[in-house]
This record gives structure tokens, sequence and C-alpha cells, in this order.
């Protein structure tokens, strides 16, 4: 085998080690136990599903008109649904901080064990707030979506880790 030949086997190697360990070392630094979800991106079309389905559960046509206020995160205006006498307003997340306003919202999508997650809350998105939690699956392009046992809360005293944890409702039946 000629130098040449040598040198080129050895720096395979080398980059090979490289990678393995690296990999490892991403594996290691990304481990996490059971219970812990994923922040994951979702596709737009099945956020307009969950949006537009959980609102529509939630409100349902009124007599009287009723404005609810929304944070403009992850959601979009075109998303809303359109239900009689209720009409929803975005409201940014600087007009929160200005007026001190609570407002519905949704969190992040996250994966869970039979698909994935996401809470539809109230409160300050960014302090304290209470939801309750929603699952969805997607199959085939379809988005199957339904209320979850459990919820969300988080309080301004709270570490910014502890503030999304999942709250385990009671187990009554």
């Amino acid at each position: 085998m000629s130098l040449k030949a040598k040198r080129n086997k050895s720096a395979m190697w080398a980059a090979i080690l490289v990678l393995f360990l690296g990999s490892f070392a991403v594996c290691i630094a990304q481990e996490e136990g059971p219970d812990d979800a994923k922040e994951i991106a979702v596709p737009d079309y099945v956020m307009k599903e969950v949006v537009r389905r959980t609102l529509a559960w939630y409100y349902k046509p009124s007599r009287v008109s009723k404005v609810v206020y929304l944070a403009d995160i992850r959601i979009r205006k075109e998303w809303l649904p359109v239900i009689t006498n209720i009409r929803f307003e975005l409201v940014s997340l600087e007009d929160l901080r200005k007026e001190g306003r609570r407002v519905h919202f949704f969190t992040a999508a996250e994966v869970d064990r039979t698909g994935y997650q996401v809470a539809f809350a109230f409160g300050d998105p960014e302090c304290e707030y209470s939801g309750e939690l929603w699952s969805f699956r997607v199959s085939r392009k379809k988005v199957r979506l339904w209320p979850s046992r459990g919820g969300v809360g988080a309080g301004c005293g709270q570490s910014s880790s502890a503030k999304h944890e999942t709250l385990k409702a009671n187990d009554a039946t």
C-alpha cells in the first residue's frame, strides 16, 4: 500500500471517528425522559384545522355579539372560524405587554405518545395561564383531533422550563 493510500485511509477513519463521537454527543445532549415532550413544527394546513375546530368546540353561535381576544402567536387570521355573533380578534404580544390583557392562545405543538399535543389556554402567554390539552394526529392528510385528559398551567414565579410542564388530570375513570 502506498503512502498516499495509507494517509487517505487514516483520514477516512479519523473522519468516521469524529462523526461517530459527534453523533454520540448530540444524542446525549438531546436525551429526554419518557414523559418529556418535544416541540415540533406542524404544517400550516394541520394547525389551521386544529385552531378552527378547537375554537368551534368552545364557541357556539350566540344571540349577543361577543369578542374573543386571541394572542397572534402560532395562528393566522385566515385560520379562524366564522361563528355567528362571535368575533375573534388577534392581539400582538407587544399590545398584551402594554395593556396587561389576558387572552386565549395556543401553545406550541409537541410530540406525545398518541401523536401530537397542543394546549388552548387563557391568561398571559408569557407568565400566568391555564388551559386544556388537545391531542391530534394526521393520517392521509386528515387531521384527527380530540380533547385530552389534563391541562397546562404556568405562574410567573416558575422557571422557564417548568412553565410549560404538563399537569396530569386525575384519572377518575
